[in-house]
């Protein structure tokens, strides 16, 4: 076996310059998470459920609508945006790069999540929903996306096993901390996850080594503290 052929052990994959894109998929999950828990009772609490504005002509200045109905309107928007976002994002990778991508995600996410405590109307609520929904679903393909390209084909069963193992845990986390954050205060989950997504940027932006671009990682030995990585393998084109 040679050397680009040498197996890792999954968790040594969290030493490379890929182990931060499974901690940005933990914080995506978990900050999504957290919305998804309070959204219906953030709806309920600042709309009141009886009187929206709906700001839309074609519905009238003002139209009656019931809480079922609001979260009607607004989940089946989010639906929409996301039937559109995972049809385009395949094409938007490979014209722009993964890294550009998850940048674009969180992106949208930290505005969508700071604006939506801002909405007045139905319309302004439908508009930022669908700005958190298309970023929520651009982010998980761009991450696994990288990382999958990035690893060696006969790691792929163990390394994306482990990344759903972060998806997960951001899952079970997040409604939790959601749902004591909406406790203390109904912008909480929101504001904290704009906070969230807004340090994923920073980090996608000032820590991911340029090898991530370049190269996938190939295990090389051992040394004293664990595994040794090197670049070892050719870029696979973006």
């Amino acid at each position: 076996m040679g050397i680009g052929e040498k197996k890792m052990p999954a968790l040594t994959v969290l030493r490379t310059p890929l182990g931060l894109f499974f901690f940005l998929m933990l914080f995506g999950t978990f900050a999504l998470a957290c919305i998804d828990t309070t959204y219906a009772y953030f709806i309920s609490d600042r709309f009141g459920m009886s009187e929206l504005p709906s700001a839309m002509p074609f519905l009238g200045g003002h139209l009656v609508l019931t809480g079922p109905n609001v979260l009607g309107i607004v989940f089946t928007a989010m639906g929409l945006i996301a039937v559109v976002s995972q049809l385009a994002v395949g094409k938007l990778m490979q014209k722009f790069g993964e890294e550009k991508i998850i940048i674009f995600g969180f992106g949208a996410l930290c505005i969508g999540m700071t604006l939506v405590v801002t909405t007045v109307d139905l319309a302004s609520l439908v508009l930022v929903t669908c700005l958190i929904g298309l970023g929520g679903n651009v982010l998980n393909p761009a991450i696994n996306t990288l990382i999958s390209k990035r690893t060696p084909q006969e790691q792929q069963g163990a390394i994306m096993g482990l990344l759903g193992s972060f998806n997960s845990i951001g899952r079970v986390l997040g409604p939790s901390v959601g749902g004591l954050a909406y406790v203390i205060s109904l912008l909480l989950p929101y504001l904290g996850s704009a906070a969230i997504a807004l340090a994923s940027i920073a980090m996608v932006h000032f820590r991911a080594p340029g090898s991530i671009r370049k190269n996938i990682f190939a295990l090389v030995g051992d040394d004293t503290k664990g595994a040794r990585l090197a670049i070892a393998q050719p870029a696979i084109e973006q």
